[in-house]
Formats: C-alpha cells, structure tokens, sequence
C-alpha cells in the first residue's frame, strides 16, 4: 500500500522541523567559534606576557584569531542564509493557516483603483496580494500587483499557467529565490536601487571627467611617496600631488555626491537581485514563457547576473565612504571617489539598455513563481479555463480564497451569455457581500492566470466593475449618492466602449430615498441587459426581484437565508435559488425591545 502524497502543510513543516535544526546546529558552532576566538587571544597574550615571547605569542594570537575569524564568517553566513529559509517555511504555514499574509501590504497601481481593487480588498492588509505574493523585490510585487489588477488576454492567460504549473513543484527553487529575496528586503534600500538602475540621467554627468587624469594622478602620488620614503627624493612633489588631487576631488564633489550618494546602502540589495537573477538563470525550464524570459536576460551575450554582481562588488568597495578615517587618506591619495563614480557611470552607460529587461524578467519570473505557490499551497484549487465571448460564468463549488478550508461555505454560480444577471436578496449579515466578493476575487485570480478557488472556473474574458464600498468624500465634496452614480457610470461607459463588462453591485442607489431608489434601479437593470452586461447585484429591495418575470431566461433570483434565536442571529451562508421571503430587521427590533404592531410600526407605551 503506497503512502498518500504530503499535503503542503505537511512539506512546510518538515522543512521548518528541518532549518530549524541546522539553525541551531550552527549557532552553536558560531557561538563556541566567538568564545574560542577570545580564549586563543586571551591565551597567546597570556603566554607571551610570562614567557618573554612577545612578538611570538601575539604573532600565534593573531594568526589564530584570524583563521577562527574566517571560519566563524563563513558559518554565520550558513547561519544567516538558513535562517531566511527557516523564514520563508513558516511564513508559508501561517498563509496556509490564514493566521498572517506571507507579503506585507502593496499599494495599488496607479489609475486602476476605480475598477474593483478597493471593493474587494485586493491590496488590504489581509487582502489576497498580501497571502498569494511571493515576490520580495521591488519588481516581483509591482508585476504582480499589476497582473491582479488587469485582466490578461487569453493567450496570455494559457501561457502564466502552462509556467506557474512547471513552477509548482519546485518548492527548493522557488524557496531559493524567496531567500535571496529576504536578503535585500528593506525598503529603502530597494528605492535606492530603483533609482540607481532606472536614473540614468545622473551619470552621464560624471562621464566629463577625464579618466587619464584621474588614472594618472594616484600613480604619480603613490610613486612620489615610495621616492620619498627610500630615496633622498624631495617630499614636496608627493604634497604636491596630494593637493592636486584634494583639488580634482572638490571640483567635482557635487556631482560624485549626487551620484554615490544615491549608491550608498545598494550594494546588499544589488547582491540578493544578483543571486535572484542566477537563480533563474541556471534553473532548467521547459515551459515556453520561462525559456522566452532566460533567453531576455541573456540577450547581450553575457548573464544579467554577472554584471549585476560586478555592480554590487563596486558598491561594497565605496563603502568605505561610511568610514572617515579610512575614507579621507584614500580619497587623497587615490581619488577613490572618482575612481568609484567613474566606474559606476560607465557600468550604468553599458548596460542602459538592458536594465528594463532585466528588471521586468525578474518581475515576471517572481510573479509565476506567486501563481506557482497558489497552486502548489491549494492542491484543491482549479486552473480556471477562458472560454470564448459570450460563454459567461460558469463555476463549481466556489468560495473565499481568503476563509480557511474549514469555515468555507462554497457555492455554484452559472451566469451564461450576454446580458445575464443575478439579483441576490436575503437579510443582513447572510453572506450577500461576502458572496460578491468571492466571485470578485476568483475573477480577478482567473485573469491573472491563478487558479481560482473553485472544483470548476470557466469564463470569458470579463472586464470586471464593481461598486460595494461606496462612500461620500469630503476631501472631493461628493455625496454618497453622487459617488455611487460615478461608479455606475463607469459601467455604462465601458458596455457603450463596447468592453465585455461583468459588474458586481452590493445595495444599488443607496444614497437616496426609496421611491427614487426603486425606480432608479429597476430602469439600470433593464438597461444593463438590453446593453448585454452581465453581473450580480445584492439587495435587500424585493422589487428588483419582480423582474424575474419581465426579463425571464435572462435574470434569476437567488437568496442567503438566516434565522433569529432568542437574541442570536443563525445563518448557514450557503446559496438558494429564489428570491428571500424573509429579513431579520423587525425581528432584530424585537430582539432588543422594540414594540411592534401587525404592520411593523412602533407601538406607543
């Protein structure tokens, strides 16, 4: 009998069981390394001081501490690149568990807002970016959050699926680049970077400089020192040149400073994208979108991540900036700032042109690998299949992505055709929000090229519009009534453009009375149908549940159901067909002591 395949929770517990060990194991190691490093020193000093064998001993000392100084380097760097695997597992069991998202909070893209990112929480705090990303730099969570917030093409679709598929079982890949990822995660330091790769304007001031000079110069100081020191050589030549080079450096002191100033802090970010980049170059690939993004970063005839390692080698030797006493003596005598922007400058004008590729390959292949952790985390997940226009919603068993396994009420949506819609009526609290956003975001997740949390997800490519949360605004002066038409008017401008609109409506013109209300509702329906929109509106109004027999075959009534016992409200949270027959409000009233007549008035005392 063959044991049945670890579940994800089981796969990320070993490996955390495991990490764990090997973290302990070595700072163990670390720490007896440290305390023999202080033994040793200790001891030779000791032994030099009684013996009479000064130079000796602390000639012993020295060479000892050094060679347990290296090997302690080498064991914390075991110990720290561990650690980031050790981080990564168990930030992957509380995402399994919904305790905490794996991704801290992404601000949304630019100008896309308005469609449905606010209504359904995409980007909140404990929104599906924050739980599905597995991106930690800069451009894995910008890709990412840009694919969650526009719908791809079909082809594009087929193809982020075919490579998150390849990707899914490859836990040590993946897990790989999460840890390289960890390991220039400030964010500072990442904007600095983006600006040092994207800013290429700020080099090319620095490219003036006449490098013959700036070549020249340390060498005739450095050669007028060793005169002076071994030769009867005057000493004045060496002063000379020093304050030549003094006075090179203050000439260009702006534009070294602007440059450098920027560089400063980059070098442990550029380390981890370089190991990033060599992570995906050297991962071997069949699927056609992970080929097309290696051959990118090789396109110049040498590996991205070579010359972004020469980079971060550069930055970590102008360091030394940070330390004046070191840094004063080797600007005066070797230029050593302009040396650095100087190289700097030219490292940014050789490869301009490739460093958007490289940085959208890496967004990219970030990006695929958070489909890939969906897909490998939820083994009960569908791929979703795109059909062709005018197919519609069909899906099977679906629920909140967000809602562990155990509470989640799972439904079956079927909207086929243009102009279809759902009116879903019931009593406060039933789930008729919730159910929109459970459509919502298993849309958005489809189009992305995630798998959807469903047993079956098909669709046509859908533009997705919502209005759920709205609110007024003081900051734009607008009424509650007049922002929800603003979003209602995104819907009719987009079925008049012609796009394939799918729209989700939580309480349709809620910011006015109930006459105007009704009526206003009633007539956008019928309009939304005979334009050949489709979607779902939530409502408590059973008039826009009457429509089911002016529009039959095209709108269907569903409802969420709940009960009142004693002074607790009970609901199931599961779909039926139909339209509600009863709310929980006069009840609620009751509940708390609210007297009532027959005809739901308030009795006086």
């Amino acid at each position: 009998m063959t044991n049945a395949c670890p579940g994800p929770t089981d796969v990320y517990a070993r490996r955390e069981a495991a990490e764990s060990a090997v973290v302990s194991r070595l700072d163990r190691q670390a720490l007896r390394l440290g305390i023999g490093k202080l033994l040793i020193v200790a001891g030779g000093i000791g032994a030099a001081l009684t013996s009479g064998l000064a130079t000796l001993g602390l000639l012993i000392a020295a060479g000892l501490f050094i060679a347990l100084a290296v090997m302690q380097g080498r064991v914390l760097r075991r110990l720290d690149w561990r650690r980031r695997l050790l981080m990564v597992n168990r930030r992957e069991l509380r995402t399994l568990r919904r305790e905490a998202p794996f991704a801290p909070p992404f601000a949304a893209p630019v100008g896309v807002d308005h469609r449905y990112v606010e209504d359904i929480e995409i980007f909140a705090e404990h929104g599906i970016f924050c739980f599905a990303n597995r991106g930690l730099t800069a451009m894995g969570r910008r890709t990412f959050a840009d694919w969650l917030a526009a719908p791809a093409p079909p082809q594009e679709i087929l193809a982020r699926q075919a490579a998150a598929r390849e990707l899914a079982p490859r836990i040590d890949h993946r897990q790989t680049l999460a840890a390289h990822g960890l390991g220039g995660d400030a964010a500072e330091s990442q904007r600095r970077v983006a600006s040092l790769l994207t800013d290429l304007e700020s080099g090319k001031s620095v490219e003036t400089i006449a490098p013959a000079v700036i070549h020249t110069l340390p060498i005739l100081t450095l050669a007028a020192a060793v005169a002076g020191l071994f030769t009867a050589f005057s000493g004045k030549p060496f002063f000379a040149l020093v304050g030549a080079q003094i006075l090179l450096s203050l000439l260009f002191v702006r534009r070294v400073n602007r440059l450098l100033r920027e560089a400063s802090g980059c070098a442990r970010v550029l380390d981890a994208y370089a190991a990033v980049l060599r992570t995906i170059e050297t991962e071997s690939c069949e699927s056609p979108r992970l080929r097309d993004i290696q051959r990118r970063l090789a396109a110049r005839g040498e590996a991205a991540s070579v010359a972004l390692r020469r980079l971060a080698v550069l930055l970590q030797w102008m360091e030394v900036r940070n330390a004046p006493m070191l840094h004063g003596p080797l600007n005066a005598l070797l230029l050593w700032d302009l040396h650095g922007a100087l190289r700097l400058a030219r490292w940014q004008k050789r490869y301009r042109s490739a460093i958007p590729t490289w940085l959208d390959a890496v967004g990219e292949w970030e990006a695929l690998c958070s489909l890939a952790a969906l897909a490998f985390n939820e083994p009960g997940w569908t791929w979703p299949l795109v059909r062709r226009s005018g197919f519609g919603l069909l899906a099977e068993q679906l629920g909140h992505p967000l809602i562990p396994d155990h509470e989640r009420v799972t439904s079956d949506v079927r909207l086929a055709g243009r102009g279809t819609i759902w009116i879903v009526t019931g009593p406060n609290m039933a789930g008729k929000s919730t159910f929109l956003r459970t459509v919502g975001v298993n849309i958005v997740l489809a189009q992305a090229g995630a798998p959807a949390c469903a047993r079956r997800f098909d669709l046509e490519p859908l533009q997705l519009i919502t209005s759920m949360r709205i609110s007024d605004s003081l900051e734009k002066r607008l009424s509650l009534f007049y922002a929800e038409l603003q979003r209602l008017k995104l819907v009719l401008d987009a079925v008049t453009r012609g796009e394939r609109v799918f729209f989700l409506v939580d309480e349709m013109l809620k910011g006015t009375n109930t006459l105007d209300r009704q009526a206003g509702a009633l007539a956008l329906i019928r309009q939304l149908h005979r334009d050949g929109a489709s979607g779902i509106v939530a409502t408590h109004d059973l008039a826009l549940a009457r429509l089911a027999d002016e529009l039959r075959g095209s709108l269907f009534n569903h409802h969420f159901d709940g009960a009142v016992e004693g002074e607790r409200l009970v609901f199931d949270y599961r779909l039926r067909a139909g339209a509600c027959e009863r709310f929980n409000a006069l009840s609620l009233m009751r509940a708390i002591g609210i007297r009532l007549d027959e005809r739901g008035e308030s009795m006086s005392q």
